[in-house]
C-alpha cells in the first residue's frame, strides 16, 4: 500500500514602486510504503525563494536561496539531510536587435551543498535571450559544469551543457479577449 500527501504555498511580492520582486515557493511533500513487510516513510520540505533586483532599465541581478530537508525511515532506520541551493544570475539587455527584437545576455552560477553527505556540486554557465512576443522569452545556453536536482532543476537549469528555455507570462489580462465559444468544437 502507498499513500502521498503534498501540500504547496507560494506567495509574490511585486510593489511597483521598487527595483525587487520576490517570489518564495515551499512544498511539503510524505510518502508512505508498506511492501513485503517493509514500513518506508519519507517527509521532504523544500524551500525556494527567488529575489529579482533590477538596479538600472538594461540590468538585472537575480538570487536563489534552496532549502531542503528530508527524513526517511527504512524499516528500523532514521536517515536525515539537509541541502542547501545558492544560485545567482546576471541579465543585461544587449543594445542591438535580431530581426527587430530586443536580446540580453545572461550568466549564472549555483551551489548546491548536502550537508550531511558532504557533497557540494556547482553549476556555471551562460545564455543568450530574445523576445520574440509581447510576454514571451526564449533563451539559448550553455552550462560549462552543471548538476541534476530534481527539487531545484525546474527553477533553474543546472545540467551541464547545451539548453533552451521557453518562458511565458501570463495573467488575468493574457486571455481576457478569449471567447469561450472559440474553446467548443463546431456542431
Amino acid at each position: 500500500a502507498e499513500t502521498r500527501t503534498e501540500l504547496r504555498f507560494a506567495w509574490a511580492w511585486r510593489p511597483a514602486d521598487s527595483a525587487w520582486i520576490v517570489f518564495n515557493r515551499t512544498d511539503l511533500e510524505r510518502e508512505r510504503r508498506i511492501a513485503a513487510l517493509r514500513l518506508e516513510e519519507t517527509l521532504r520540505w523544500v524551500n525556494n525563494t527567488h529575489a529579482n533586483w533590477q538596479w538600472r532599465k538594461d540590468q538585472q541581478l537575480g538570487l536563489q536561496l534552496g532549502l531542503r530537508r528530508v527524513l526517511g525511515t527504512f524499516d528500523e532506520q532514521r536517515l536525515r539531510g539537509t541541502s542547501v541551493l545558492l544560485g545567482a544570475d546576471y541579465r543585461l539587455d544587449l543594445p542591438w536587435q535580431a530581426f527587430g527584437r530586443a536580446l540580453d545576455l545572461g550568466l549564472h552560477g549555483a551551489r548546491l551543498e548536502s550537508r550531511e553527505a558532504g557533497v557540494v556540486r556547482h553549476g556555471l554557465g551562460f545564455d543568450v535571450g530574445i523576445t520574440p512576443a509581447a510576454n514571451v522569452w526564449l533563451s539559448v545556453g550553455y552550462n560549462i559544469v552543471g548538476f541534476d536536482d530534481a527539487d531545484f532543476s525546474a527553477s533553474r537549469h543546472t545540467s551541464r551543457g547545451p539548453y533552451i528555455a521557453v518562458r511565458i507570462k501570463a495573467d488575468q489580462d493574457t486571455f481576457k479577449d478569449l471567447r469561450l465559444d472559440s474553446l467548443r468544437a463546431p456542431r
